[in-house]
């Protein structure tokens, strides 16, 4: 499920029952009213929305699309990679991560515009890779960048996030106060809005989550 920040429309899906038992449908609510959108081919599953109320969908059979009225519009794939969308902004500009064939363990982030893919590279020294997984109005995009795994005390792969400024990923541990009393080297990106303002988890060494930090940029 996911919500339109503007007007608070949630959208998800439902099952129904008879006659089609657990056929899922997807739905919009607002108001106190439920929209059923009804079937598809495939089962869809919406994961995000913008103020415009243009969604990013999956398939269940692994495929991606942008709906908008009541259109399915397939997000183009690359030859000689696999993509995924994770969000999508006000310009309906998406922003995922794309997995190389010739090396699917270090995803480059990447970004989707008028059908074409444009690949943002990787935060320096992320052995595992860059995704993008936020884009406000503006165009700012977050994401998470993944270090080499430490498998000793416990066995984790290290996340950081990182904010892509002047085509190049910064970590936002570096942004912050060093004073702060909070280590974004380990921290999963959730969100950014369109005032600029970062929400992150933060982890433990173990991978457990401990804190939720919203991050405000000082003018």
């Amino acid at each position: 499920m996911a919500v339109n920040k503007l007007s608070g429309e949630v959208i998800g899906i439902g099952f129904t029952s008879a006659p089609i038992n657990n056929e899922t449908h997807m739905f919009t609510y607002a108001n106190g009213q439920t929209v059923d959108l009804g079937p598809t081919t495939a089962n869809v599953e919406p994961i995000a929305i913008n103020d415009s109320g243009v969604m990013l969908v999956n398939f269940t059979n692994g495929a991606q699309a942008i709906y908008s009225n009541g259109t399915f519009t397939p997000i183009a794939q690359l030859p000689n990679a696999t993509v995924t969308a994770n969000a999508i902004n006000n310009s309906g500009v998406i922003v995922g991560e794309i997995d190389y064939n010739t090396n699917t363990l270090v995803p480059h982030a990447g970004l989707y515009s008028n059908g074409v893919w444009t690949d943002l590279g990787t935060l320096s020294g992320a052995a595992r890779g860059t995704r993008a997984v936020s884009i406000n109005s503006s165009g700012q995009i977050i994401g998470v960048a993944e270090g080499k795994p430490i498998y000793k005390p416990v066995s984790t792969i290290p996340t950081m996030s990182c904010i892509l400024l002047n085509g190049t990923w910064v970590e936002l541990n570096s942004l912050i106060p060093t004073n702060s009393g909070f280590n974004l080297n380990l921290s999963v990106p959730v969100s950014i809005n369109d005032a600029g303002q970062i929400l992150i988890d933060i982890k433990t060494a173990s991978g457990n989550y401990i804190h939720t930090v919203l991050l405000t940029p000082t003018q």
